[in-house]
C-alpha cells in the first residue's frame, strides 16, 4: 500500500469518527438514490492495455479499470459513470480523423457538454486529462495543458440546467495526470517526444489551476508513481487498482463532509 493511500484512508478514518456520514445524492430526497459521477479521460480511463506491439490494443476489464475499482469500492450508494477516448485532449482538435471519430470529437471541451447533459443529474465530474496535448503537434507545455482545464471546470460549473431540466451543477475534482515514463516503443516515442521531460510540470501546474478555481484536487504521480505500463504512456493494471482506491475514498470523504 502506497503512502498516499495510506493517507487517504488515515483522513477517511477521521472523517468517520467527527461526522455521521451521510453520501445521498444532492439531487434528491431519497437515501435510496446513489451519488452520481462521470469520471472523464483519456485512454488511461478507457483503460489501454499497454503492449509491446504499442497498438491497436484491447481494454482492461471493467473492474480492473480505475472507475470499475472506484465502483467496487464505494458500493451501492455510488453511480461511476466512465467515459474514457483514446487520444482524447483538453481542447484541441487532431488535426485529422483517427479511424472511427473526427479531428474535433477529441476535443474533450467540444464533447464535455453533451454529455453532461446526457448524464445529468450528476453530483461529481473528475476530470483526467493533459497527456495527449503533450504530443509532438501540439507542442504544449504542462503550464499550458493545465491552463486548457480552467475552461472545463468552467463548464462543468456552468452546466446547471443542462438541457430542459432543473438540476444543478455537479462538483468538480481534477487529476493531474501521471508523469510519462520511457517510451521504448519508437512509435510513441516519437508522438510524445519530449513528454517524459514536460510531464514532470503536471501536478504543480495542476494544483495552480484547482486552487484558482476553489476545486479538489489530486495528484495521479504522488498516488501511482510514474506510468508502468510497457509503453511508458498507459497504466498497469496494479496502477489502476491504487488509483481507483484513493479516488473511491477521495470522493466518499469529500461527498460525506459535503453541506446538504
Amino acid at each position: 500500500m502506497t503512502s498516499p493511500l495510506k493517507r487517504a484512508i488515515a483522513l477517511l478514518i477521521a472523517t468517520v469518527t467527527t461526522l455521521t456520514l451521510t453520501t445521498r445524492s444532492v439531487h434528491s430526497d431519497s437515501p435510496d438514490t446513489p451519488v452520481r459521477v462521470l469520471v472523464y479521460g483519456d485512454s488511461n480511463t478507457w483503460g489501454w492495455v499497454p503492449t509491446e506491439s504499442g497498438f491497436p490494443t484491447t481494454r482492461f476489464l471493467s473492474e480492473q479499470r480505475f472507475p470499475g475499482v472506484m465502483q467496487r469500492e464505494l458500493g451501492p450508494e455510488f453511480d461511476i459513470i466512465e467515459n474514457g477516448l483514446n487520444n482524447r485532449t483538453t481542447n484541441l482538435d487532431f488535426p485529422e480523423a483517427i479511424d472511427l471519430v473526427a479531428g474535433g470529437g477529441f476535443n474533450g471541451a467540444r464533447t464535455l457538454p453533451g454529455l453532461l447533459a446526457a448524464h445529468a443529474p450528476l453530483d461529481w465530474v473528475v476530470i483526467m486529462l493533459g497527456t495527449n496535448d503533450l504530443r509532438a503537434p501540439f507542442h504544449r507545455t504542462a503550464t499550458e495543458a493545465a491552463a486548457a482545464i480552467a475552461p472545463l471546470i468552467d463548464i462543468v460549473h456552468d452546466s446547471g440546467g443542462s438541457v430542459a431540466n432543473t438540476y444543478d451543477a455537479p462538483r468538480v475534482l481534477i487529476v493531474a495526470p501521471p508523469r510519462i515514463g520511457n517510451m521504448p516503443h519508437p512509435e510513441m516515442a516519437a508522438a510524445f517526444s519530449d513528454a517524459e521531460r514536460t510531464s514532470q510540470g503536471f501536478a504543480a501546474a495542476y494544483a495552480a489551476v484547482a486552487e484558482a478555481a476553489a476545486v479538489p484536487f489530486l495528484d495521479a504521480t504522488e498516488i501511482i508513481g510514474v506510468t508502468a505500463g510497457w509503453d511508458g504512456i498507459h497504466l498497469s493494471a496494479e496502477q489502476h487498482q491504487r488509483l481507483g482506491q484513493t479516488l473511491a475514498i477521495a470522493l466518499y470523504t469529500s461527498t460525506a463532509s459535503a453541506p446538504d
